[in-house]
């Protein structure tokens, strides 16, 4: 059985640049492959094929997804899973894009059209496989993640403005990441605003920030703002010492914590007095609305 993961590719700028011949297949790793196909106007079809197990296959019966019924009333569309697996699509894909933009000079960027995964049959049993669970359709759980800001209702005005020019170094780090597509990278970026504030690494800025007050207002602790720069030290190296594994357990791990970690960055540039000095002077420019708290567990 194969499932068929789809993406689509847009290529940021340069159109005329991006000399790829297509269709282009590419092995990604064992029993994965990628083919990339021309699709409309600016943008490339990505499908990504992996043999899976019919045997782990499971049914998925609320997916919040439906369909309306001749009489007004709606059925819900089922879906199927593969159990206990780690779905290394986005890791995969991801490098491939990155392979095509280093040999094209081309900025890539990726998105996900809405239900167009499937599970593909290889031969007759396969087909009985998806005949026996009623549909082919891939189930995607649903999740969100707060996009909560440390403040709010402030107005770009040349007041404000000109209060943060001190913190100039930290906007220029916090703008960077808000341009990178990976979630990995713009953890990466984000701890480097709060290296900048403080002019210090690893153990030392985990100090520096466990006393400093806005910190302590959002309840972070030394253990917390400890895993969090292991975290980033797994972020920085899994791409050149992690196996597939590592990357998408990093990749997961850094989505989870990436608001908070924006969150304290967005705090350190509204309140830190002596931008790079590990100092724990406060000068608040905005204050504190909100913010994402600890995950539990």
């Amino acid at each position: 059985m194969l499932l068929q993961t789809v993406f689509t590719v847009i290529v940021v700028g340069r159109r005329a640049q991006f000399e790829v011949e297509m269709p282009l297949t590419v092995a990604l790793a064992k029993g994965v492959r990628g083919r990339l196909v021309a699709g409309g106007d600016e943008t490339l079809r990505l499908v990504v094929e992996r043999r899976v197990d019919p045997g782990a296959l499971e049914r998925v019966a609320e997916t919040r997804r439906y369909r309306e019924l001749p009489d007004g009333s709606r059925e819900t569309l089922p879906a199927l899973r593969v159990r206990d697996d780690e779905a290394p699509e986005h890791v995969l894909v991801g490098d491939l894009v990155s392979a095509l933009s280093f040999l094209t000079d081309v900025p890539l960027s990726l998105s996900r059209p809405l239900n167009e995964d499937r599970f593909v049959p290889e031969g007759d049993d396969d087909r009985a496989v998806l005949e026996r669970f009623g549909t082919d359709d891939v189930y995607h759980e649903l999740s969100s993640r707060s996009l909560t800001r440390t403040f709010g209702g402030v107005a770009a005005t040349p007041e404000q403005i000109n209060g943060l020019m001190g913190r100039r170094l930290g906007l220029r780090l916090y703008a960077d990441a808000l341009k990178l597509g990976s979630e990995v990278a713009q953890f990466r970026e984000l701890w480097r605003v709060l290296e900048s504030a403080f002019g210090v690494q690893d153990d030392k800025l985990v100090a520096a920030l466990a006393d400093y007050p806005p910190a302590q207002a959002m309840s972070f602790n030394a253990d917390e703002l400890r895993e969090l720069i292991i975290l980033r030290g797994r972020a920085s190296h899994a791409a050149s010492k992690g196996g597939l594994h590592e990357l998408i357990a990093v990749e997961r791990a850094c989505s989870q914590a990436l608001t908070r970690l924006k969150n304290l960055a967005e705090r350190v540039i509204l309140t830190k007095a002596s931008w790079g000095y590990p100092t724990a002077g406060v000068d608040e420019l905005v204050p504190l609305m909100a913010y994402v708290g600890r995950a539990e567990g």
